[in-house]
């Protein structure tokens, strides 16, 4: 201000010298200039009262606080600057706090309305969400300026990564039960309007998370109704799936009864249902295993087939041994019924035998001529079943050899199985030779009309020995 009084009083010392002549009149010439900037001081304080208040209210909001300090009163006007220069430079602060302001109130809304944004695809309350971070963001009171601090905007930023987070949390759990879905609904046969009923969340399988928009998708009520249905189709799953499992196994037994095949123990019926009944076991899984052995039983009984056919000639050559005895001990064979023609033939050989025996043992021979033809067709038997057996023994071993463990029929050991028989035959033929010395001693006429009579008698008491 002196510097100013200063510069006009030299500018108007030579007016004031050529037209006043005395102080007072020079006086009355320089007090409208003071006056005048008086008044301009005055009008330059407000500006920087006004600017400063500018910058103060400007800073409070950017700090977070709200409290405007009256400007005036910090205006020493003997210390302070009240120049063109230092007005212009509160003026370039006020503009760059400005231009800061503004960027601040953009990025506030464009974090709030992200925040909005990510509230209503999470079902959320958005006014919750945001007063949560600072009031004012959901206020709009004039009462209440939106805050714009490093505090709001950091709080801001932490919100929006919660959400993006909770977002992605929830989008991979609820297309998780919809995989889940689909699949129980390819199991279940299920129907279209039953799944026309979720067709909006099923959409997710084919967009990623950043397209998810739509309000509500990834709310906590949809996750849980798809959850519920998921549930839901499970427990009807896991009814199926105990019918199915049951079936399988039935499958399994009956492949292992005709195959000869022990099955696996660890699913059998009770097994199988007191695991699925206990929850510990998926029954998808018990099934899979019950398929794998299934499979497993297929594929050896197809390594076991050679050896298999092999059996079953054995088999039925032991069953038509068995028959010809059964059928000798028959009281109604020579009737009109199965095989007559045979039963008539055999009846008149067994006649013309009769008639070449004694009559004193008449009776006695009578009781047991029938047994003659049993025994030369059982000649002719016991050396095939003997190849038979032989064979498959030897067949046996070397499949034995080659696959390096037990063939086991029926759970034994088929190898015992058949050396029983054999050591049975052996035991048979030796009861076979003792009994025709003892016919040689009762028959001594009769000794070479009978080789196979004492053969019959060794067969009804071995008939239950044999198989």
């Amino acid at each position: 201000m002196l510097l100013n009084l200063t510069f006009l009083f030299l500018t108007f010392k030579i007016n004031v010298d050529k037209n006043a002549s005395s102080l007072k009149g020079q006086l009355m010439m320089v007090t409208p200039l003071v006056e005048d900037l008086k008044s301009k001081k005055g009008e330059r304080i407000k500006q920087f009262a006004d600017i400063k208040s500018q910058i103060e209210k400007i800073n409070g909001e950017i700090l977070g606080y709200n409290q405007i300090t009256s400007t005036i009163s910090f205006l020493n006007l003997e210390e302070q600057d009240l120049s063109i220069k230092k007005l212009g430079e509160y003026q370039s602060h006020l503009r760059s706090l400005q231009k800061e302001k503004s960027e601040r109130i953009q990025k506030v809304l464009a974090y709030v309305n992200e925040v909005h944004l990510m509230c209503n695809i999470l079902g959320l309350d958005f006014g919750k969400t945001v007063s949560a971070v600072h009031p004012s963001l959901h206020d709009k009171s004039l009462e209440h300026a939106t805050n714009i601090s490093d505090n709001t905007l950091e709080g801001l930023e932490n919100t929006i990564l919660k959400l993006k987070t909770e977002r992605k949390v929830r989008f991979q759990k609820l297309k998780d039960i919809v995989t889940s879905l689909f699949e129980l609904w390819n199991i279940m046969n299920t129907t279209r309007e039953e799944k026309q009923n979720f067709s909006r969340v099923t959409s997710i399988i084919r967009v990623s998370e950043a397209e998810v928009v739509e309000p509500g998708y990834l709310s906590t009520e949809v996750i849980q109704q798809a959850s519920q249905e998921v549930e839901r189709l499970n427990k009807l799953k896991t009814s199926r799936m105990k019918e199915l499992v049951m079936k399988r196994r039935a499958e399994l037994e009956e492949l292992c009864f005709k195959t000869h095949i022990e099955p696996d123990p660890s699913t059998t019926f009770e097994k199988s249902n007191a695991i699925i009944d206990s929850g510990l076991v998926d029954p998808g899984e018990l099934l899979a295993k019950i398929e794998a052995q299934i499979s497993e039983v297929s594929n050896e009984a197809l390594g076991r087939k050679e050896i298999m056919d092999r059996i079953d000639r054995w088999l039925f050559a032991c069953e038509e041994e068995n028959w010809l005895e059964e059928y000798n001990l028959d009281q109604n064979r020579f009737s009109g019924g199965r095989c007559a023609h045979l039963s008539l033939k055999r009846a008149e050989r067994a006649r013309i035998t009769i008639q070449k025996i004694p009559c004193i043992y008449f009776f006695f021979v009578y009781n047991i001529i029938s047994f003659i033809w049993l025994s030369k067709s059982l000649n002719i038997y016991d050396q095939s079943i003997a190849a038979i057996v032989d064979n498959l023994i030897c067949r046996t071993v070397t499949w034995e050899d080659d696959k390096n463990k037990l063939f086991l029929y029926d759970g034994a050991r088929l190898v015992t199985i058949l050396e029983e028989y054999n050591l049975s035959r052996i035991r048979k033929e030796e009861e076979k030779k003792r009994l025709r010395v003892i016919s040689s001693i009762l028959f001594p006429c009769h000794s070479t009309k009978f080789p196979s009579f004492l053969k019959g008698i060794l067969d009804i008491r071995f008939k239950n020995k044999i198989i």
